[in-house]
């Protein structure tokens, strides 16, 4: 038995040592954002510039989070640079993809226009939780419901219905900030950005979440879409 020293109020085995456990505190998880520039140089001749002033006001307003952006220009550029984007980070909160789109899908680069369930195919490996479209009616049913069915992690998707313009994508860029620090919207609070955006600059944004979806049917789609062509003619465009 090891001799036993007095120390007053307590005795300790001799030579034994007291250990102290410092208590590991969790790193904090920043967040993080890809966005996609499809087609740049067709979206400069236009002078849209949401891609590149989304990832600066992120910059800015959110200098925590991990920020990745692709200029999508060809084809095969693009897999090239999504390739080495999940080699660094093998998964993004949210994902903005600026473009030209429409119903039927986007184009990606100027020698590639993709179906939404081409598209979701190459962002799926990102499980992303919100996708952010500033992109012509890429907000429609039909686009979201393919992208949800494409990306499992995917929870929103905001986007408008109609023709979109920069000026339009205004509150959409302050949006993503906004999700970034805070991780969603309040449903009161959503109302009122699309209310105002709508009043401001005559753009219409829609928000669709993967609950929705999951108890929506056929018929549901069917009206939507019925509802979205009117609301399309409705603002003529």
């Amino acid at each position: 038995m090891p001799k036993r020293v007095t120390t007053g109020r307590r005795t300790k085995p001799f030579g034994s040592r007291t250990v102290v456990r410092k208590s590991r505190k969790a790193r904090p998880v920043c967040p993080s954002l890809l966005v996609l520039e499809c087609d740049p140089a067709k979206l400069a001749a236009h002078s849209l510039t949401s891609a590149r002033d989304i990832h600066t006001l992120v910059g800015t307003l959110v200098p925590s989070a991990r920020r990745y952006f692709i200029p999508a220009r060809l084809r095969q550029e693009l897999l090239l640079q999504l390739a080495r984007c999940a080699e660094e980070c093998s998964a993004v909160d949210i994902i903005v993809v600026c473009g030209h789109s429409n119903q039927a899908g986007l184009q990606l680069t100027s020698d590639w226009f993709a179906p939404w369930d081409e598209v979701a195919q190459w962002i799926a490996p990102f499980q992303p939780k919100r996708v952010v479209l500033v992109a012509c009616q890429g907000g429609r049913w039909l686009p979201s419901s393919t992208l949800f069915r494409g990306i499992s992690t995917l929870q929103e998707i905001f986007g408008s219905p109609v023709l979109l313009t920069d000026q339009q994508a205004l509150l959409i860029k302050l949006l993503v900030p906004h999700l970034l620090t805070n991780g969603g919207l309040k449903k009161d609070i959503l109302q009122m950005v699309q209310v105002a955006n709508f009043l401001l600059t005559n753009g219409v944004i829609f928000h669709q979440t993967r609950k929705g979806f999951e108890r929506s049917v056929i018929e549901d789609g069917v009206l939507w879409t019925a509802i979205e062509d009117l609301l399309k003619g409705w603002l003529g465009r």
